[in-house]
């Protein structure tokens, strides 16, 4: 019995052994170190046939020891190659820069090692394109043109080329490493050049300037970067585990909202250049009286038409089964875009003495209710000018800070716990850092957040503002592949398109959403048909959890 049992376990790992195929195939000359790649005898890369490119460093960046900094091109002064172990070095004026080449499968891993060989400057990183390949044809996941790249700082530093036979990815697999790994467009017949380093290269964009090494001199610095080819549809959380696993741990999810219930949006003020000339500067759209009344009657109209639009608001939110809502323009709206949103809930008695007699009332009209309540709040200060009556949004060195004062001010005033943040973007137009969301998820961990511009890391603190109107329903597979409970609230407004989709693949994509764990956010001080009756039927059956189990 014994016996036969080895016989057919031995059989049975000799047929497992011989069934595996290595389909990535790769070449080395000791001038160039890879000299030629393919894959199921797709040909990538072969330098002596112009079919891509070999390696090449270009430009770095030093630190001499008055603190100047310069940055040069790296001239190549000469080159080693060692065959045994499949290892190139090329000597350059700054240093040297060695790689060695590992094949495990169908993965090729470059070990990497830099060594600063100058006796008093800091050496602070170089881009490099390890290869140039011809993929011959557009990823199906790529834009023509697009260079993609990630950095083990906001996001796993996975790049994925959807080939028809094939995928490659590249991976920096080390979380702690914050060099790059990407594939930049470079070249004809579709070439991509797998590149990586502490300094950008042509056409790396959103270079983050924690990338860059701090290398004294005679010191030597180490990193990996691996290629990886898969067959069509294989995941990410497959190929990339380990680093997924690692970068997770490494950045844990802190967000724990468990209430996916929808939210209705309501806007008190819609700018309009007449305005003023009627009577109603800060543009209030649920009163018309306010426009035609006269003295104290016409704030005590003015209460009484707030207070009937909530009224009707709540109406619609019980019959959404909604959470609660977010209250947009507490403060009118004034001014025209982009400073149209003021997001500063503490200045309500100044830009609007009016709704600041009366806005107690009208968020307890909602609590009240049993529902939730949340305002518009921006990262940043706004400043009045007196004399022009115009209003100015100016950065802030703590945005943290402002954003925690803000949310503090709303839930000690109103309770409030729903929080979209406007326009949290830096000055030069990419969202602020995660980390500024770190903060306000540890300061405010009862608050939900909702940040209109985003990176990866932000689903790791809040649930990230989408709309459906720019065709978007579902949280990413690369984001999910990270972090699972990652969710979106996810605006509805004006989002169907009949020429794109039909009821029943509109249905499907809002089903899909909701199985995510996202949140509908809807207009809710009038009957928006038919989406509020799509939102119904896709929440049907559903078991939502209340308040108490945020």
């Amino acid at each position: 019995m014994y016996l036969r049992f080895f016989i057919f376990l031995s059989c049975s790992l000799l047929f497992t052994l011989n069934t595996y195929t290595q389909n990535l195939k790769v070449a080395y000359n000791a001038s160039v170190g890879i000299s030629k790649i393919s894959y199921k005898e797709e040909v990538i890369l072969d330098v002596y046939k112009n079919i891509g490119q070999p390696f090449r460093a270009e430009g770095y960046k030093i630190i001499k020891r008055g603190g100047e900094t310069v940055f040069a091109y790296s001239h190549l002064r000469k080159k080693h190659w060692d065959n045994a172990n499949k290892k190139i070095t090329f000597i350059y004026d700054w240093g040297s820069y060695s790689c060695q080449y590992i094949q495990k499968g169908d993965s090729l891993y470059f070990n990497i090692q830099m060594v600063n060989t100058h006796p008093s400057d800091t050496f602070a990183g170089v881009g490099t394109r390890l290869v140039t390949t011809a993929l011959g044809e557009l990823p199906s996941n790529f834009k023509q043109g697009v260079h993609y790249n990630g950095n083990n700082i906001q996001s796993p530093a996975i790049v994925k080329a959807v080939c028809k036979n094939f995928q490659m990815v590249v991976e920096n697999p080390d979380a702690r490493n914050y060099a790059y790994a990407g594939l930049v467009s470079y070249g004809k017949n579709n070439g991509y050049s797998i590149a990586t380093g502490n300094r950008p290269i042509g056409g790396i964009t959103g270079f983050d300037q924690a990338s860059e090494l701090r290398l004294a001199p005679g010191k030597t610095a180490a990193m990996t970067l691996v290629v990886k080819f898969v067959k069509p549809g294989t995941s990410i959380e497959v190929v990339n585990a380990k680093l997924i696993s690692d970068y997770r741990r490494e950045r844990p999810q802190l967000i724990r909202w468990q209430d996916k219930r929808p939210i209705g949006s309501l806007f008190l003020a819609s700018y309009s250049r007449d305005g003023k000339e009627k009577g109603n500067p800060r543009n209030w759209v649920f009163s018309p009286s306010f426009q035609k009344g006269k003295g104290e009657q016409k704030f005590i109209d003015f209460k009484k038409d707030l207070i009937n639009y909530a009224d009707r608001s709540i109406s619609i939110l019980k019959k959404m089964g909604a959470q609660g809502m977010i209250t947009w323009d507490i403060e009118g709206q004034e001014f025209p875009h982009a400073i149209t949103y003021i997001g500063a809930p503490e200045l309500l008695e100044k830009m609007a003495p009016e709704m600041n007699k009366v806005i107690d009332d009208y968020f307890r009209r909602f609590s009240d209710a049993g529902f939730g309540t949340g305002i518009c709040i921006r990262p940043d200060s706004v400043i009045i000018n007196v004399k022009s009556g115009k209003v100015y949004h100016v950065a802030v060195k703590d945005p943290a800070y402002t954003l925690i004062r803000k949310i503090r001010y709303a839930q000690k005033r109103w309770g409030s716990t729903l929080f979209y943040v406007d326009s949290n973007v830096e000055p030069n137009g990419g969202p602020m850092p995660a980390r500024i969301f770190e903060q306000v998820a540890r300061a405010c961990p009862d608050a939900l957040v909702m940040p209109e511009h985003i990176t990866l890391e932000y689903y790791r603190f809040t649930a990230p503002y989408r709309e459906m109107r720019s065709n978007i329903f579902l949280v990413n597979e690369a984001v999910k592949s990270i972090y699972p409970n990652a969710f979106l609230v996810l605006n509805t407004a004006d989002g169907i398109n009949r020429k794109r989709m039909t009821d029943e693949a509109l249905l499907e994509l809002l089903k899909s959403s909701k199985e995510q764990g996202n949140i509908f956010l809807f207009r809710a001080w009038y009957s928006d048909q038919p989406i509020q009756d799509y939102i119904m039927r896709t929440m049907e059956n559903k078991t939502n959890q209340k308040d108490g189990n945020r």
